[in-house]
């Protein structure tokens, strides 16, 4: 620290990170540094500890990491943290930005959560449902504690959702998982998918997919997502061929 002017309590230094003036204490031999770099340095800490969390809760370090070429549309990442409080189904082709909108989401609402942090668990759903078939006595206290964290945590994600084929007990396992959530209304579950609805009707058994539909709808709202606009999927449908607009047709 290079002392330029002096007064009876505090002198002059520079600040060790940025080289700019800053006072301290007279007399004082250590180097330090300004508030702005203070500031800076805790905002940074914060934020590696919640990326930590985070990838501790299941979410690929990989959606963590800034990289403006594979940042989300800005139009679905506000339509993210605007329904932020409530349930979310996010649908859409591969490729087009849902995973990231909703990790980028999370951070953002975990950030903003502040002193209040809430509970996070992420689950890719193929992974984890084809784990649920496992009747490896060696899996089931890891099945037993996902399940009983999936219905414990304040917000579910279940990333590319329906592409899983399911047996009778996967099934009713995911479906009491979605209803014990649907009656705790504190909770709040995100899902991605781009399967349509004749697929997830199929993978889920008849009657299934309508009721889990109604519950999300109750609960929050469902869009369609093309990687340009996003759309009301309330009429959430069949996709047939590779029209976008016939993904509602017939509801």
């Amino acid at each position: 620290m290079t002392t330029t002017t002096t007064t009876t309590d505090v002198t002059t230094g520079s600040c060790k990170r940025c080289g700019r003036p800053t006072m301290v204490p007279a007399g004082l031999q250590v180097a330090v540094v300004c508030d702005d770099c203070a500031a800076s340095a805790e905002r940074q800490a914060r934020a590696d500890g919640l990326q930590r969390s985070l990838v501790r809760a299941g979410m690929p370090a990989e959606l963590l990491r800034y990289d403006a070429a594979l940042a989300p549309h800005p139009d679905l990442l506000q339509w993210c943290l605007r329904h932020s409080g409530q349930w979310l189904w996010l649908s859409g082709f591969t490729g087009v930005g849902k995973t990231r909108a909703l990790a980028r989401a999370v951070a953002i609402t975990s950030w903003r959560a502040g002193a209040a942090p809430f509970s996070v668990l992420w689950l890719e759903s193929a992974l984890w449902l084809e784990s649920l078939r496992s009747r490896e006595h060696s899996q089931q206290a890891a099945q037993a504690a996902t399940l009983a964290a999936a219905k414990r945590v304040d917000l579910l994600i279940l990333d590319d959702f329906g592409q899983e084929a399911l047996d009778d007990r996967t099934r009713a396992l995911l479906f009491g998982l979605i209803d014990h959530r649907y009656v705790r209304k504190g909770m709040r579950t995100w899902i991605t998918t781009n399967a349509s609805g004749a697929e997830l009707e199929a993978r889920l058994g008849a009657g299934r997919w309508p009721q889990i539909r109604r519950r999300i709808v109750e609960r929050g709202t469902m869009h369609y997502w093309d990687g340009k606009t996003w759309q009301d999927e309330t009429q959430y449908s069949d996709r047939k061929g590779s029209d976008v607009a016939n993904w509602w047709e017939g509801m």
